[in-house]
């Protein structure tokens, strides 16, 4: 006669980690989400000392405006397919300031052209992450003037293609 053969038993550790790793998984794409693309969204990260140093900045009498015109970049992160054109007018007090710019003028689009371009396209359509930039690129100014000149800034132009 034929033997019989018994049914095959499952394999209990096999299964085990297939619901092990199932279970990792889930676990990894939980943490991710909730670090990574959470904050991003998180209107909590709003700051309210970063709001109140903005809000320092802005100045009640208008001054003189400069531009800084046509300062294209590739965002970080973009590989050369994307690239982001910006406009920008510094306000400054009176005459003296606006030649102080016109003179170090070069220095300062080199390092508006380096400071954008370590931005990522998120960063830069952010609204909070945008007056965080104009507060830091006005840092950058008064830096290389070595003088605090500059009151605010203005985006006269910001196209992200």
């Amino acid at each position: 006669m034929a033997e019989e053969k018994a049914p095959e038993a499952k394999n209990p550790t096999k299964w085990g980690l297939i619901i092990s790793l199932f279970f990792v998984q889930i676990l990894l794409a939980v943490v991710l989400v909730y670090f990574l693309i959470l904050p991003r969204f998180s209107p909590a990260s709003s700051n309210n000392s970063t709001k109140e140093e903005i809000a320092k900045t802005e100045s009640k009498e208008p001054g003189i405006l400069v531009t800084i015109d046509n300062l294209t970049i590739n965002p970080k992160g973009s590989y050369g397919r994307r690239y982001a054109v910006f406009e920008v007018a510094l306000e400054v007090p009176d005459e003296d300031a606006k030649k102080e710019i016109e003179k170090f003028k070069p220095k300062i689009v080199d390092s508006y052209i380096l400071y954008l371009r370590s931005k990522t396209i998120e960063e830069l359509t952010v609204k909070l992450d945008i007056e965080l930039m104009k507060k830091e690129m006005i840092d950058q100014v008064n830096k290389i003037l070595g003088k605090p000149l500059v009151q605010n800034l203005y985006f006269t132009r910001f196209v992200l293609e």
